[in-house]
């Protein structure tokens, strides 16, 4: 039995070695041709094309830091650089109603181009507070509704509204009298938003429509303290009165 096994398992194994014996050669594989790889385009960088015009009306959004090319403790854009938003205008203040005559200190003044003219009423839809060294120190709006903040507040704006927009927001502050201010601090810069409230000493002052309402807006330096000109001639921009 044991000698049957050797025998049958021998058989096997020579026949295997005579299976491999006659096998044909492997045939080499052919080499795969080299791919050359591509070198890729260099990539080239857009660079943002430079402003070539002031901002359109329709893309005005006051910030703390001040307005479109007006940057709050920046200078203004020279009047004759394709985005300047302001010119200065040697006799704007000369009227009877001022008192100013035509070469008097106070007959010019900075005035916003007449892209952002206000209409018939006159003016523009901002002012501008300049240094004697022509940096922006404010910017205002008061009274028009066209501006509005980051948030999306603008005059006429409810205080309601104003605290939903800003959560954060300080105020109200200013005492007693026909308005009050809250204060939005940001990069830059700070808001003074102004509203107005009923006066005990000055019923009826305003239209009912206009209590607790946004009347103005200013951007101005951070930590400038907070402040109202409802019934004043203190507004940025103005000939004086």
């Amino acid at each position: 039995m044991s000698t049957r096994r050797v025998s049958a398992l021998s058989a096997v194994t020579v026949a295997g070695l005579l299976l491999v014996g006659c096998a044909p050669a492997p045939v080499e594989p052919s080499a795969s041709p080299t791919l050359t790889p591509t070198a890729e385009a260099a990539s080239t960088p857009t660079s943002t094309p430079e402003p070539t015009e002031p901002p359109a009306r329709a893309d005005l959004v006051l910030r703390p830091d001040g307005l479109g090319t007006l940057v709050i403790g920046e200078p203004a854009p020279a009047p004759d650089d394709p985005t300047a938003m302001i010119v200065f205008d040697d006799d704007v203040c000369v009227s009877d109603a001022t008192g100013i005559a035509p070469g008097d200190p106070n007959a010019g003044a900075w005035v916003p181009i007449p892209l952002y003219d206000a209409g018939p009423e006159g003016g523009g839809i901002f002012g501008v507070g300049m240094s004697d060294a022509g940096i922006v120190e404010g910017v205002q709006v008061f009274g028009l509704d066209e501006i509005p903040t980051e948030e999306g507040i603008r005059v006429g704006s409810t205080v309601a509204e104003l605290l939903a927009a800003y959560p954060g927001i300080a105020g109200p502050s200013g005492g007693a009298g026909l308005s009050q201010f809250y204060l939005v601090d940001g990069t830059g810069g700070r808001l003074i938003i102004e509203v107005a409230v009923e006066d005990p000493g000055m019923p009826g002052y305003w239209e009912p429509e206009l209590v607790d309402t946004v009347l103005g807006m200013t951007a101005v330096p951070s930590g400038t303290p907070g402040y109202t000109i409802a019934a004043t001639d203190g507004g940025l921009g103005g000939c004086p009165l």
